[in-house]
Formats: C-alpha cells, sequence, structure tokens
C-alpha cells in the first residue's frame, strides 16, 4: 500500500472513531438526561421589581406580556396580568399590574430573583373557589392521590398533568369543566414528582409506562358511574391519552382536549437539541445513539411515542391547543394531526402561546373554545 493509501485508511479509521464517540457518548449524555424522572424545575431565571403602588417590573421578554402569568419569588408568589406598559421584545423592561398575592409576603422596591408560571395558581382547587375531595386511585405501582371534583349524572372529566408536572396545572380548566356538571378527576402517576407512585426504576417514559395509571383512573370513574369520560392532557399527558387510545381503544371516551400536546418524542428530542444548542449536522447521530442506549438501558423505544396517526384515525371529538411559540414540545405535529384530521376536530393554534400557554395567553379563547366543545359533546 501507498503511503497515500495508508494516510487515507488512518484518516477513515480516525472520523469513524470519532464518529463512533459521537454516537456513543452523545447517546449516553442526552439519555442520561432524557430518562430520569425530575421534578418540576423551579429555578428564579429571571428578575422582577414589585412597586408598592401594586405594579411590577419585568424584562421585557414573551412572558412577561402574556395576559395571565404567575410570578414565583423567593418569599411569595403573586398573579399578574393588566395593561402592558412597555415593549415585549428588545432590552428594556415592562411593567404590569400584580393581580393577587397568593403566598408569602414578597418585598417591595428591590430587584430580587423570580421565575414565570404558566400555572397562575398554586394549591389545591379551593384557590379557584372549588369544592374537592382527596381521594386515591389504585394502580399496580401503588395508590396515586387525586382531586376529585364532583358534578352532576354520570360524564366525567379526567385531567392528566405533564412530564415534571403537578396536579395545580389543571386549575385553569377546572372551574370550566365543573361549570358544566362534569365530575373531575385530577390525577396523579407514577414517578411523577406530584404524589404518585414511585415507577421501579426511576425511569420516565414519556406516557410508554406511565399510561395503565390513566387507565387506572378511567376505570376508578367507571367504577363509580361514569358513563362517558372527557380527557385532558397538557403536554406528556397527551401521550398517554394516546397511548390509551392505541392499547386499549375509546370505549367509553367522549371526548379529547389536549394542550401543547407530546405528539412525537423524536420530533422533540430535536427541538430540545437545538435549545442545547447543538450544532444541527451532529444531532442526528446524538439522537440515533439515544435511541440505542435508552432501548438497552430502559427498554424504552423512543421511536414508538409517536400519536399523530393514534389521534388522525380516531373518532373521538378532539380540542386541541398549541402555539408556534411553544419551545418545549413542537407545534409540527399538532399541526400535521390537524391537517390530517377533518372530522370531529378543532384546533385552537394561538400564536402567542408558549408550551402549556393557551390559557395564559387568551384565557377568554381558550374557555370559550373548552365550552363549546364540551356543549357539542
Amino acid at each position: 500500500m501507498t503511503g497515500t493509501g495508508r494516510l487515507w485508511v488512518g484518516l477513515g479509521s480516525t472520523f469513524g472513531a470519532l464518529a463512533t464517540a459521537l454516537v456513543v457518548g452523545g447517546g449516553f449524555v442526552y439519555t442520561g438526561q432524557l430518562l430520569p424522572a425530575s421534578a418540576r424545575d423551579r429555578t428564579l431565571d429571571t428578575t422582577a421589581t414589585l412597586a408598592d403602588d401594586g405594579t411590577v417590573r419585568l424584562p421585557a421578554e414573551r412572558r412577561a406580556c402574556l395576559e395571565h402569568i404567575g410570578l414565583l419569588l423567593p418569599d411569595g408568589y403573586v398573579r399578574i396580568g393588566g395593561p402592558v406598559e412597555g415593549t415585549c421584545d428588545g432590552d428594556g423592561t415592562v411593567v404590569r399590574t400584580v393581580l393577587a398575592i397568593d403566598e408569602g409576603d414578597p418585598a417591595t422596591g428591590v430587584t430580587q430573583p423570580a421565575r414565570f408560571d404558566e400555572y397562575i395558581w398554586h394549591g389545591p382547587p379551593s384557590r379557584v373557589g372549588l369544592s374537592f375531595e382527596d381521594v386515591v386511585v389504585p394502580t399496580e405501582r401503588g395508590d396515586a392521590p387525586a382531586w376529585l371534583l364532583p358534578g352532576e349524572g354520570d360524564r366525567w372529566a379526567i385531567v392528566v398533568h405533564g412530564r415534571t408536572g403537578t396536579r395545580e396545572e389543571s386549575l385553569r380548566i377546572l372551574p370550566t369543566l365543573v361549570a358544566h356538571g362534569l365530575h373531575t378527576l385530577a390525577i396523579t402517576h407514577r414517578n411523577d414528582f406530584a404524589g404518585g407512585p414511585p415507577a421501579a426504576d426511576g425511569t420516565g417514559r414519556y406516557g410508554a409506562s406511565e399510561w395503565p395509571d390513566l387507565a387506572a383512573a378511567v376505570d376508578w370513574a367507571r367504577a363509580r358511574g361514569a358513563r362517558d369520560i372527557v380527557l385532558v392532557g397538557f403536554s406528556q399527558g397527551g401521550s398517554l391519552i394516546g397511548y390509551l387510545l392505541r392499547e386499549r381503544g375509546p370505549d367509553h371516551i367522549a371526548g379529547i382536549v389536549l394542550d401543547s400536546p407530546l405528539l412525537s418524542l423524536p420530533e422533540t428530542l430535536v427541538l430540545q437539541a437545538r435549545r442545547r444548542n447543538i450544532p444541527g449536522p451532529i444531532v442526528p447521530p446524538i439522537l440515533f445513539g439515544t435511541q440505542q442506549v435508552a432501548r438497552l438501558q430502559a427498554d424504552f423505544d423512543v421511536a414508538d411515542v409517536e400519536h399523530v396517526d393514534t389521534f388522525a384515525g380516531s373518532d373521538v371529538p378532539l380540542l386541541l391547543f398549541h402555539g408556534p411559540g411553544d419551545d418545549f414540545v413542537p407545534v409540527g405535529p399538532s399541526d400535521r394531526l390537524a391537517a390530517a384530521r377533518t372530522r370531529a376536530m378543532t384546533y385552537e393554534r394561538l400564536p402567542t402561546a408558549g408550551h402549556v400557554e393557551g390559557f395564559n395567553a387568551d384565557a377568554d379563547r381558550y374557555t370559550t373554545a373548552v365550552t363549546r366543545f364540551l356543549e357539542g359533546l
């Protein structure tokens, strides 16, 4: 072999080794971020200055200008809204009104760490004026706490929160469900750090292993007289619903409401890679490695978390909320679902809504859409 030939062989071997290291190493790193179930992030990653006149000054960004948003502070929690003074983009500030102090006694007159919170309300359903009962739903992993809100008749709603979420995510839609007389069950599920039972291996599988807990909640409701059930899923909650439809079919499911649903885990991982500033050309090999490592480490098939076809092929009436501002779960699969399904489908594509921020962006439009959907079932 000539010297040139040996050079090319050497280079090929080097590039092959680098590619292998990229696939395997990147796969292990990304899988380490992907699989462990984690609690809701409470990092105070922005700032706020509360004034004695009941206003708050915030850095100019999209979330500061949402119609309704919560603000987590070192010593309290406030709800903000009202008129927007200032611009929503750029390097300036925005002034909003403090609508209520829900927790603590936040300091005024000083700039302090803060975190935007789309939940708006913290606490049980009594926080939004609703009576409820603490119940437990038996699952194969143990008892899962739930809130049960009384209704009338034999129609129920079951609400499923998202990954790292809590039942407080449901507080924005609970009043509308209860106003329509639905017995409403806001559930927890395995490994959710929100009261649900732990998974055997501490691994979250994006609905693939969690959906039986939703099935248990459906059975629990049916044992108490539920004839028709409306399923409501936020983010990963939509994946649990997708698996339920795929594995058990639509029996007793009268309607489905999805808010920023996880319809494609592979596409979500691509979006998350971009958020981490991973260069585009190396995203595919890293995701390939991630899929292989997840399969070997946790017997988890990332590519199985795909639900567009499941929902598109279903006749169960569907209300879908999503927006292009979602930088956590991509809107593309929701767009494809809306394009593929022409019957019994309402798509509220909200231009200013980020992840599960439909109510926050336009509460009237959100509530009206849910109301019309329930009335049409």
